[in-house]
């Protein structure tokens, strides 16, 4: 195949990237399949990413970095808390698309102890996650919405964890219905909302 001019935007080339890392994982996404999905040969590859290692960092930070911004554009859509929640859990397991689960969760799983640029990186992506919900949690508490004895910080850590649990199980095979469901229930059961909080038009 052809390799684009060494001038082709990088974004594009690092999007079909991520995108191969994403479907195959690190280790299993060759170097071929990699110049086949970006268009550029090997030795263009290299001089404008790195090595394999230097584009998957890239592409993990680049799918970090915009999931959260789905996450500020779901509060940005939703002024009422609650609502921002409910819908920013949703744009997460929207993301994570049957039969693929989450690229940063998938990359924790094969990676993450045994490589110091991806584990930091996929703790501050955590950290962000869970502090983009505790504001939110704590928004809801002060707006009388969220039951006081609600702890923010704790409550945005098991909402964190049940999240990424369920990108896992994604990735196994659960329906995307299935995984909303479910996290449903834990916001309820985590934030002691009621059953109608949860419905949403």
């Amino acid at each position: 195949m052809a390799g684009r001019p060494r001038n082709v935007e990088p974004d594009v080339a690092l999007d079909a990237a991520m995108k191969a890392f994403w479907a195959h994982g690190y280790q299993a996404t060759s170097m071929t399949e990699l110049t086949e999905a970006t268009g550029l040969h090997k030795a263009s590859l290299y001089q404008t990413f790195g090595d394999k290692h230097a584009l998957f960092v890239a592409a993990l930070d680049s799918y970090c970095q915009s999931t959260v911004q789905a996450l500020k554009a779901c509060r940005q859509a939703n002024p009422n808390p609650v609502a921002a929640l409910i819908a920013s859990t949703e744009a997460v397991i929207s993301k994570c698309s049957e039969g693929k689960g989450c690229l940063a969760v998938n990359s924790l799983v094969e990676m993450a102890q045994a490589d110091p640029d991806v584990e930091k990186l996929l703790k501050q992506f955590r950290q962000r996650v869970e502090n983009f919900f505790a504001a939110l949690i704590e928004q809801g508490k002060a707006d009388k919405q969220i039951g006081k004895k609600v702890e923010a910080k704790p409550s945005a850590r098991l909402l964190t964890v049940f999240l990424f649990g369920i990108t896992t199980n994604m990735a196994a095979g659960m329906s995307a219905s299935k995984a909303r469901k479910l996290m449903h229930e834990q916001l309820r059961l985590t934030l002691q909302l009621t059953r109608k909080q949860l419905d949403r038009p």
